[in-house]
């Protein structure tokens, strides 16, 4: 039976042959039998009643739960009106939690490639560090999984206007996760797209994802 990895979703599929990863702010917790990312969004950060030691606090007591196969979404994010080195210093206290806990991390990134370059150099983690909704062109792609970075995917794809569609074939097969994350669209589509642009079978397609979920997330 093929099975599909949608890796970053905010809500699960009813479809048996999808594998999803619910995202979870650190206030949620996790309903059901599924597997989710839990973490601290940099977006929680602009909102005046937002409390960062509490905020913590509730990670934390969630992080042990069998179900949470990663920290996240958590990341950098330069439009939002929270401070850099805040938001830094959230990332970095949440990266301690993902190598303590031994999850890999799921990457928030908007126009900070830069700094989670300089910051994996820094931290050198053990655990894997995703960016996903990656939607940038080769050099940025490059960049990142030289530095150790894997890439999630999702409806950019679709979009021949956007570098992701040219640049695919540049990132390797050994990089990449595919989602949907607030789109719509089927994961089944991505996997598709992602398959011709490889000249894979879906069947090969999924086999390898499933395999690098594996060893990266150790699912339950």
């Amino acid at each position: 039976m093929t099975s599909y990895v949608d890796l970053h979703t905010h809500k699960a599929s009813s479809d048996e042959n999808v594998v999803s990863v619910v995202n979870l702010d650190s206030s949620e917790m996790p309903c059901g039998k599924g597997l989710f990312s839990i973490g601290i969004h940099p977006w929680s950060l602009d909102d005046p009643g937002f409390d960062v030691e509490t905020a913590f606090a509730d990670l934390e007591r969630k992080l042990g739960d069998s179900r949470i196969v990663a920290l996240g979404e958590v990341g950098l994010d330069r439009v939002h009106s929270a401070t850099m080195p805040l938001q830094m210093e959230v990332f970095e206290r949440q990266v301690a939690l993902s190598e303590s806990f031994q999850l890999p991390v799921i990457i928030h990134n908007v126009r900070c490639t830069a700094e989670l370059v300089s910051l994996r150099k820094h931290l050198k983690p053990k655990q894997q560090w995703i960016v996903h909704g990656f939607g940038g062109g080769m050099e940025e792609a490059v960049q990142l999984v030289n530095q150790g970075f894997m890439l999630s995917v999702g409806a950019a794809l679709l979009d021949e206007r956007r570098k992701i569609s040219k640049a695919l074939k540049d990132i390797g097969l050994s990089s990449l996760f595919f989602e949907t994350d607030t789109s719509d669209i089927s994961i089944i589509k991505v996997y598709e797209k992602a398959a011709g642009l490889f000249g894979l079978s879906i069947s090969d397609r999924c086999d390898d994802v499933w395999s690098r979920f594996e060893d990266v997330f150790s699912p339950c």
